[in-house]
C-alpha cells in the first residue's frame, strides 16, 4: 500500500513541475506584470533554431504606472534596437493606459528597422501590408519561429496569464 501512494505521489509531483516548467501557447492571453520589479519576466522558448534573416516583433501594451521612466523599455522616450554593432534609435510616443499597438520589424538583406506604432511606421518601412494588417486585427501567415498559439513559455516572478477580453 505505501508503494502504491509513494508511486501516485511522485506521478504527481511531475505532472505539477512539467507544467511549472514549461507552459504552452498564449493565444487570447494576455501577460500581466501587476507590480514592477527587477526579477519578472517570461522566457519564450522558439520551436526552431534562430539563424534570422528577418523578424517582425508585434505586441500589444499598456501601463497604468504614472509619472516617467516606469516602463524601463520606454523610459526616455526612446527606444534603441541592437542587433550587432551600433544600435538604432527611435522616439516613441508615450505609452497610457489604453492599448498600444507596438512592432518592429527587421530584414537583413538591406538591414533596415522600423517601429510601428498603432499602425504608424517609423523612418524605415518593411513588411508595410503585414504589419497594418496586424494593427487592424487581421490574421496573417505564422511565424516560422515564434507562434503566439502554441510557443513554450515560462514564467519568472511575478507575472500572471489571464485570458483576453
Amino acid at each position: 500500500y505505501m508503494t502504491d501512494c509513494w508511486m501516485m505521489l511522485m506521478m504527481l509531483l511531475l505532472l505539477i513541475l512539467s507544467v511549472v516548467l514549461f507552459t504552452v501557447g498564449l493565444g487570447r492571453k494576455v501577460l500581466v506584470f501587476p507590480y514592477e520589479t527587477d526579477f519578472s519576466f517570461v522566457a519564450l522558448i522558439p520551436q526552431k533554431e534562430m539563424g534570422l534573416r528577418a523578424f517582425t516583433l508585434f505586441m500589444r501594451l499598456a501601463t497604468e504606472l504614472e509619472g516617467e521612466r516606469q516602463i524601463i523599455l520606454f523610459a526616455y522616450g526612446r527606444v534603441a534596437f541592437y542587433l550587432s554593432g551600433d544600435g538604432a534609435f527611435f522616439l516613441l510616443p508615450p505609452i497610457t493606459t489604453f492599448r498600444t499597438s507596438l512592432c518592429l520589424t527587421w530584414e537583413s538583406r538591406i538591414g533596415l528597422a522600423a517601429f510601428w506604432v498603432d499602425g504608424r511606421r517609423s523612418t524605415y518601412q518593411v513588411y508595410k501590408i503585414q504589419i497594418q494588417a496586424l494593427h487592424y486585427g487581421h490574421k496573417i501567415t505564422k511565424g516560422n519561429i515564434f507562434d503566439w498559439a502554441t510557443i513554450e513559455y515560462q514564467l519568472n516572478g511575478n507575472v500572471m496569464v489571464v485570458d483576453d477580453d
